[in-house]
């Protein structure tokens, strides 16, 4: 299957799925039913509908960039935009560290589509009052888009996550209990609640114009954002947990030691082809002490491997992250997002964690914990 529309406005990298395109499509449908049963020739119809269905994914566009420019000006990474059936996502390298962010990005794109809908207002306006006819099919249809840009700002600002309305009241709530978890859980659960009033909102529109079309967009809606809301509330309570513990309290399986003198194909010949790229390899050499890769050593192409020492890729044990077996968990998982490795100094020497090991060490705990949980029981 081809792959979706992918291109970057500046420094952000912005992806449109199919769906995004469908969304366009079905309201160009609608616009084009509306200029044909005013009129229009079926030309003039077919292009106003399609500049509409154009210019709304435009809009949800404008309405993500705002959040990204914002996120930017902030200084929090943004990996890109994505655009789909339900709207648009921007998604951060890092989430806010301070509710006043948090609040600015988020509303940063309904102000953005209430801008829009006001530019396009005034262009409805002015043609009505200068009684330009040539440009009534135009201004019917750049009229609607004005309403949809309200109906985007306002349905967005509805506060309960995974909405921009419920990342503003997540900001607020950060505020005022200074507690950035349990502020992600209060606005999750309004959120699961606006799905409820969403879902119950459904079912009193089958007997109308619409009917079962209408209940059912609805209901789907009201599922995604359920949904979303609910692996947010999820999310939050497991990186709670996280940080109630201390990195000193796990225990990650055992790096494997290598040979910093041996040759990249030497060293790949006796690595299993099962072993997970993440593992990392311990240099053994005096002098030469450092961390390598498995990923690494196989990304080393094949007619260099007999040439390249596996201590010319290793990274130096003093150039890596440290951190303090007293830190929460949390501490470490974020160091990990941005750095890849990171170390902790132990009694029995120098242990080496990735994200995949971190998992690994808290998936073998799983086992354990539910036999001292039957073991409690009466």
């Amino acid at each position: 299957m081809a792959r979706p529309p992918a291109f970057s406005l500046g420094p952000i990298p912005v992806r449109i799925e199919w769906s995004g395109l469908l969304l366009s499509a079905l309201l160009a449908g609608v616009l084009f039913m509306r200029a044909d049963a005013s009129g229009e020739s079926t030309t003039s119809a077919v292009l106003l509908a399609v500049a509409g269905g154009l210019s709304f994914l435009a809009s949800i566009l404008f309405h993500e960039l705002g959040h990204a420019f914002e996120a930017r000006h902030r200084d929090l990474p943004v990996d890109g935009v994505r655009l789909f059936l339900l709207g648009g996502v921007t998604q951060m390298g890092r989430q806010a560290t301070r509710p006043r962010d948090e609040f600015a990005v988020a509303a940063a794109g309904p102000f953005i589509s209430l801008l829009i809908a006001a530019v396009l207002g005034t262009f409805v306006t002015v043609v009505d009052n200068t009684g330009l006819s040539v440009l009534d099919s135009a201004a019917g249809i750049v009229g609607i888009l004005a309403w949809l840009n309200i109906s985007l700002a306002l349905f967005n600002l509805i506060p309960g996550s995974p909405l921009d309305g419920g990342r503003m009241l997540r900001a607020g709530l950060w505020k005022l209990t200074g507690d950035r978890e349990r502020a992600v859980r209060g606005a999750a659960l309004s959120g699961m609640l606006v799905a409820l009033a969403l879902a119950a909102f459904a079912f009193t529109r089958f007997d109308t114009a619409g009917g079962p079309f209408e209940a059912s967009w609805f209901l789907f809606l009201a599922w995604f954002m359920g949904s979303a809301a609910a692996s947010e509330h999820r999310h939050s309570r497991a990186w709670s947990r996280l940080g109630a513990r201390t990195v000193d309290g796990l225990t990650p399986p055992p790096a494997v030691a290598i040979d910093a003198a041996h040759t990249v194909a030497h060293s790949l010949s006796w690595i299993a082809a099962d072993v997970d790229d993440e593992q990392p390899m311990m240099t053994t050499q005096p002098g030469t002490r450092g961390v390598v890769l498995v990923q690494t050593l196989r990304e080393v192409p094949v007619p260099d491997r007999d040439r390249r020492l596996v201590g010319e890729l290793a990274t130096p044990i003093t150039d890596l992250a440290e951190v303090a077996p007293e830190a929460p968990v949390t501490d470490l998982v974020t160091l990990l997002r941005d750095r890849t490795l990171a170390t902790q100094t132990t009694p029995a020497g120098v242990e080496v964690w990735t994200l995949r090991r971190l998992q690994d060490a808290l998936d073998a705990e799983r086992p354990e914990r539910r036999r001292r949980l039957r073991r409690a029981r009466p």
